[in-house]
């Protein structure tokens, strides 16, 4: 409970002393759960982390490099990489994309391409051009 960080009084509550079919008291709790207390959180931490890097580091069929949205969250939240709008990187450079692995090539195609498809999503319907308007014969 602790690893899923349920406050302590709401540990109390759940927890029933099988001598006296009440709930324990928050210094029984302490006392006799202090390890638990302490570790649940790192290990709910570690068991989460191991499964973002996981995510960011394995191959799917969609993403052959591993999923982006896992890379990008470890780097900025791990790497304290920052998402600056101002400042677009230049493209890379010729030899550089020619000293690339295929899969990572691939792995960066499929990355533009569901960007910009969900750019294209975003942009709203285009509208239909006016009818043009009947000319009235107005009476002299």
């Amino acid at each position: 409970m602790a690893g899923m960080g349920i406050p302590e009084d709401q540990m109390v509550a759940a927890i029933i002393n099988p001598a006296t079919e009440r709930p324990i008291s928050p210094h029984t709790l302490r006392k006799h759960f202090r390890g638990e207390l302490d570790k649940g959180s790192v290990q709910a931490t570690t068991k989460v982390g191991l499964s973002l890097y996981k995510n960011a580091t394995t191959p799917t069929e969609t993403y052959p490099g591993g999923i982006p949205v896992a890379q990008l969250f470890w780097l900025k939240c791990r790497a304290r990489w920052q998402q600056n709008p101002e400042r677009i990187p230049p493209p890379p450079r010729a030899e550089v994309a020619e000293q690339m692995d295929v899969r990572e090539v691939g792995r960066r195609m499929a990355f533009l391409l569901a960007k910009a498809d969900a750019a294209r999503e975003k942009e709203p319907a285009p509208r239909a051009l006016p009818a043009p308007k009947k000319k009235v014969k107005v009476a002299a």
